[in-house]
């Protein structure tokens, strides 16, 4: 079912949206149970025709129908909600950890999604073809955080108030992965972490 939201939002014309505008609108709408466009607008910096043609194909595809004041999920939007929710416990723009990168930063925190099947340099050019310019993928064990599948400690190499903040703000869990991209953009970072995000939430047996 994610999958089809790729292929399903990139049908038709050239638009100025992705299948990431289409994840995060999803989010928006099952967090709020009825949104409208402006708000959707402004919330995934989209432009009002942007909007309009994001909603018409998502309501297409059956993920959302629309309401004299917005949109709300269908049943089966509503299950592509759940899913996503279930595994992402935060996601939002951040201050980078190293100012010097001279970057836009975007971090999600994901919860029961297994690392053991893929590589990680693997995910980190996922978020590389999605726009961003790298990423840190990092694992949470025994109150700190690691590089994904390695003994060393992120917290002691780049020491950063970031790293307080994530585990703070998200309440981490043991073996929660943490991604944060870093980008030209606030939306290309956002996309870059999304795009690792939706990689692992697939291989953990959400299709």
């Amino acid at each position: 079912m994610l999958r089809f939201i790729k292929t399903g939002v990139s049908k038709g014309p050239a638009a100025t949206f992705n299948e990431f505008d289409a994840i995060e609108c999803i989010l928006l709408v099952g967090k709020s149970g009825e949104i409208g466009r402006n708000r959707l607008s402004k919330s995934l910096g989209l432009g009002g025709g942007a909007i309009r043609t994001l909603i018409l194909r998502l309501k297409k595809a059956g993920f959302v129908r629309t309401t004299r004041t917005g949109c709300v999920l269908t049943k089966k939007g509503k299950r592509v909600f759940e899913t996503l929710s279930s595994k992402l416990v935060f996601y939002a723009s951040v201050n980078c950890w190293d100012e010097r990168l001279s970057a836009s930063c975007y971090a999600l925190c994901l919860r029961g999604v297994d690392l053991e099947r893929v590589k990680v340099v693997e995910l980190r050019d996922k978020a590389v073809r999605a726009g961003a310019r790298g990423a840190l993928i990092l694992e949470y064990r025994a109150g700190e955080l690691f590089y994904a599948k390695e003994s060393v400690s992120c917290e002691a190499t780049q020491p950063s108030t970031l790293w307080g903040y994530l585990k703070s703000v998200a309440k981490l869990s043991e073996r929660d992965i943490v991604v944060v991209s870093f980008a030209e953009s606030e939306r290309l970072a956002r996309d870059g972490a999304f795009a690792v995000a939706l990689a692992l939430i697939q291989l953990d047996g959400a299709s």
